[in-house]
Order: C-alpha cells, then sequence, then structure tokens
C-alpha cells in the first residue's frame, strides 16, 4: 500500500500589519484553492470578523498569532485561550519576535502551548538556531505529537535572505530526532513564491510559516498555488 502524502501547511503571519477594511479586503478578494492546509493569522481583533467572513472560504483556515500563557481570570491586558478558541484552528508560539522584543522564555512559550493544546487546538511552536535544544526540552512526547514547530533561523527573519533548503531540512531532521515524534515542521524565513516549491519539496519539511508574502492577497494566492 502507497504511503499517504504527508500534510503541507502553509500559515501567513501578518504581524502588526493591515487594518480592518484591509484585512475584509484581503479575505474578500482571496479566491485560492489547494489540497493543502491554508491559514493566515491576523492581528488578534480581528479574528472573530475574520471567522464571519471565512465561512463561505472553508479552505481558509484561522490562527491566532500569539495567546496568554495564564487562563481565564485576572490577568490585565491578556488574551486567554478562551477568548480565541471558538475562531481560531492554530496559535503561533514563541515566534522569535516575541521571544526578542517581548523577552518571553521557553518556560512562557511551553506554558503557552499547553493553554492551546489544553483547548483541543494546534500550537505551532516556533524555535530557532542555535538555541534548539534547550527550547525544545521543554516538551513531553505527547505534546510533541499534537504540535507543529516552525523553524526560523534569526539570520532569514525579514531579510530576504532565505536558508537553503537543505540546511533547513537537515535542521527539520534534527527537530524530529530530537522530539522523537513524527511532529510536522515548518521553514519560515523570507518565504515567497518563488522559493516555497523548494522547501516543501524536502522529505523533512511539511510547509511554512511565512510573513511579507502572505500580506498581499496576489502573493499570497500565487505562493499557495506553487505548492503541488
Amino acid at each position: 500500500m502507497a504511503q499517504a502524502a504527508k500534510p503541507v501547511y502553509l500559515i501567513g503571519n501578518w504581524k502588526s500589519h493591515k487594518t480592518l477594511t484591509e484585512a475584509e479586503e484581503f479575505v474578500a478578494n482571496y479566491s485560492g484553492t489547494s489540497d493543502h492546509v491554508v491559514a493566515i493569522c491576523p492581528p488578534l481583533p480581528f479574528l472573530p470578523r475574520m471567522a464571519e467572513l471565512l465561512k463561505d472560504k472553508p479552505l481558509l483556515k484561522l490562527g491566532s498569532q500569539d495567546v496568554s500563557q495564564y487562563p481565564y481570570g485576572a490577568y490585565t491586558g491578556e488574551v486567554a485561550i478562551e477568548m480565541i478558541k471558538d475562531f481560531a484552528s492554530f496559535v503561533i508560539v514563541g515566534h522569535s519576535e516575541r521571544r526578542r522584543y517581548f523577552n518571553e522564555t521557553n518556560a512562557a512559550v511551553a506554558a503557552k502551548a499547553r493553554q492551546v493544546i489544553d483547548a483541543g487546538l494546534t500550537p505551532i511552536v516556533c524555535v530557532d538556531e542555535p538555541y534548539l535544544e534547550s527550547q525544545l526540552a521543554y516538551f513531553e512526547k505527547n505534546e510533541f505529537e499534537r504540535m507543529i514547530i516552525a523553524y526560523e533561523p534569526l539570520s532569514a527573519i525579514g531579510s530576504g535572505k532565505p536558508d537553503s533548503p537543505e540546511e533547513a531540512d537537515a535542521m527539520a531532521q534534527k527537530i524530529i530526532q530530537l522530539a522523537a515524534a513524527d511532529v510536522p515542521v515548518l521553514y519560515g524565513g523570507s518565504v515567497t513564491a518563488e522559493n516555497i516549491a523548494s522547501f516543501t519539496a524536502c522529505s523533512n519539511i511539511s510547509g511554512a510559516l511565512v510573513g511579507g508574502a502572505s500580506l498581499e492577497v496576489d502573493s499570497w494566492t500565487a505562493l499557495v498555488s506553487k505548492v503541488s
């Protein structure tokens, strides 16, 4: 019996871009189709409105860019998973920008991932080199089996200089070995429509976490269409 093809995840991270009107226009103009899992992660305040608009576009899923490490309760300014779970399928945690600018620790990232898992959603846990082993050490095998990992080489984030597919594939293989689980590994860092296929063709890479190329509907549609 032939082995089933691995799922491919294409996750667009909009970061702190777009007004609500611009986000609505993106969804209205998106008409891409794919056999893969395609999701956008808009600014968090837009999630309810995006979920409403995407009822007519089931092939485009939603994710959140972050979540509180704490449960529902007296945590001023935080957004608990209970406030997200009705709208999102995925939650990004531990993005390199969160670690760098907001001093998120490995323990905090793990706590966020567990909030997501306990709510029945899928965390996309971002890791980078040279901190890979210490970042992964905070998780157990049963947790790896319920998450996606996004490998982000710090030199490639927003630089326009992506890692080579060969190096990214080797890092993905290392992550899978460290996790001792068949965890999907995405590549993130200057991904475009021109280079996406070279990454998804790698045997250990299961998709991409995409920043800038996900912001415009034309570039996002082109990128999605390049993944066979």
